[in-house]
């Protein structure tokens, strides 16, 4: 059986991603509720992965069923005729659950709108990552409301991969979403909690491939790239 290459995508940049960083949209994000389409920017990085979808020899596109995530797959569609016409609710964002941190002094603080503008760039990236991490660790001792559970997130990603061995295409492209790749990572690295610290960081179009020998092995090969490093 020839081995098969699948490269999972982060979509482009939302709208909801595009502005100021809102914990009120995160939390919402990190249920997994948030569906918002492309900004313009999005749109832009979206139709510029069109001559790494050429050189990476793509066959496929397939997407979860989040706008964010079918608009970036349909724009590369368009700019490369690759084909692109199955969208699967197995990809849709996983849910890590909320957490109440809207009260805390330290989150006020740092989420305060007189940081000089510079500084409160900075101040949303290094809370992003944080909050992740936070939101993660919480959800592993069960304090988060409304997330799923681990079980339930390994069969999802197992039976997104039975249904990629059994496309006809070797090279597909799987446009999804940062947590959804961070956790179908970690799994096949053993799934611990340094390898989701260290596999939690992706950036908006980046790639990470994994390659399959079509008897149910899975590796990575490379984790989070840059389009750009791919060219």
């Amino acid at each position: 059986m020839r081995h098969r290459h699948y490269y999972f995508i982060r979509h482009a940049l939302p709208v909801n991603d595009a502005g100021p960083f809102h914990l009120s949209i995160y939390d919402r994000d990190m249920l997994g509720k948030v569906d918002e389409p492309l900004s313009e920017k999005g749109k832009q990085q979206a139709k510029a992965l069109k001559n790494t979808m050429y050189n990476l020899g793509i066959e496929r596109i397939v997407s979860s069923t989040r706008k964010r995530a079918m608009e970036t797959a349909a724009i590369i569609s368009a700019a490369t005729g690759i084909p692109y016409d199955t969208r699967f609710v197995r990809l849709d964002e996983i849910s890590l659950g909320s957490i109440p941190v809207t009260k805390n002094i330290l989150m006020r603080t740092v989420m305060s709108r007189h940081w000089p503008a510079m500084m409160h760039r900075l101040m949303d990236q290094a809370l992003i990552f944080g909050l992740t991490l936070y939101y993660f660790f919480m959800w592993r001792i069960g304090k988060t409301r409304g997330g799923e559970r681990l079980s339930e997130i390994n069969r999802k990603v197992d039976e997104m991969l039975r249904v990629l061995d059994a496309l006809p295409e070797t090279r597909i492209a799987v446009v999804g979403h940062a947590g959804w790749i961070s956790f179908l990572a970690v799994k096949i690295m053993g799934g611990s909690l340094w390898h989701f610290i260290r596999l939690s960081r992706l950036d908006n179009c980046a790639i990470t491939r994994i390659d399959a020998n079509g008897r149910g092995n899975y590796e990575i090969r490379y984790f989070a790239r840059s389009p750009r490093s791919l060219r």
